[in-house]
């Protein structure tokens, strides 16, 4: 996962994308075994995720807001998520993502005012790639995984943070359909905090959650809500 190995970044970019659409082709399995032949619309998913990372990044400027970057950098992995779907389903090279990934990388922005503007354009751009008439095509994903990273680096993470958290989502999304996600019966709300949120201050209370994934899954196990097991 550690992208300043002495492997060369390209390479080691597109086995990280490859180990991402592998993972994420074994989750749509879960939820549904044909999921590719059933032709979703990733691109509204896409769109309407976007929308929630908004809300937390003080776009509305009729009333008192403040950043909330880490559910932003959440809302960001989910938005990776149908991206991948799209990848595959679309049978698209792992190597436009990569290609994103090494061209996009920024400098930190330190003016908490220009942050959030810039912020507020990219997701436009993500946004407006994604409401149109067609599929998205390679260039378009390519083009959305470069804005992801940038996003994301606006929200203070780096780009090992993005792809450790995803994976770590990954984890949480498998719990979830273990848990009655598809059929209703899941509970999303912890002790009065969404479950993202919950996963989110476990890794940060210890990192090694985000690198181990069954131990990943111990730990949700245990903050599972009482009632929800009973």
């Amino acid at each position: 996962m550690n992208l300043n190995s002495t492997e060369p970044v390209k390479s080691t970019l597109i086995q990280l994308v490859l180990d991402c659409m592998e993972s994420q082709d074994a989750i749509n399995k879960v939820i549904d075994l044909d999921w590719v032949k059933k032709k979703r619309d990733w691109e509204l998913a896409i769109t309407v995720e976007m929308a929630e990372f908004c809300e937390h990044v003080s776009f509305k400027w009729w009333k008192k807001q403040s950043p909330d970057w880490s559910q932003a950098f959440i809302e960001l992995t989910d938005i990776y998520h149908f991206l991948l779907s799209r990848v595959i389903e679309s049978e698209i090279p792992a190597t436009y993502l990569a290609k994103a990934v090494e061209r996009h990388q920024t400098s930190p922005i330190q003016n908490q005012d220009v942050r959030i503007a810039k912020t507020h354009v990219y997701a436009k751009e993500i946004i407006h790639k994604s409401t149109g008439k067609d599929s998205l095509n390679a260039q378009q994903c390519e083009e959305i995984m470069g804005l992801l990273i940038a996003l994301a680096e606006f929200c203070g993470r780096t780009t090992d943070e993005f792809f450790q958290f995803f994976l770590s989502k990954l984890q949480l999304n498998i719990f979830r359909q273990r848990h009655g996600y598809k059929d209703g019966t899941y509970i999303k709300i912890w002790d009065g905090r969404e479950d993202n949120e919950v996963m989110h201050d476990l890794i940060q209370a210890n990192p090694e959650l985000g690198l181990n994934a069954n131990m990943l899954y111990s730990a949700l196990e245990a903050a599972y809500p009482e009632a929800a097991r009973a």
